[in-house]
């Protein structure tokens, strides 16, 4: 990703869910390694891995998650939730196109 220096200069900044997926998966990847260091906790370690992500330095006012049917669907999808939930942001919206049943949990 842009530094947040660069995402600061633009009203809209679009980041794909698939983009935040792929930091997580190697942010943790490099904690399996052994490279990604910290103390306490799985959770502890993999929240401190994204502390220099550009999406968190700054505050945004509107936050737009599309695929929203995604998050929580599956083990990485709870965890980029919560990535997206330290994002600080006035406002939280969830789009998903897919539709649904109603049958879900």
């Amino acid at each position: 990703l842009p530094s947040a220096y660069h995402l600061m200069s633009h009203m809209v900044v679009v980041v794909p869910f698939s983009r935040i997926q792929d930091q997580f998966r190697t942010r943790k990847r490099r904690r399996h390694d052994g490279n990604d260091h910290g103390g306490g906790g799985d959770d502890v370690v993999e929240m401190e891995s994204f502390k220099n992500s550009p999406l968190l330095q700054l505050r945004w006012f509107r936050l737009v998650c599309d695929e929203g049917h995604e998050l929580g669907a599956s083990p990485t999808g709870s965890e980029v939730t919560q990535f997206i939930n330290l994002i600080a942001s006035e406002r939280r919206w969830v789009l998903s196109g897919t539709p649904t049943t109603g049958d879900e949990d």
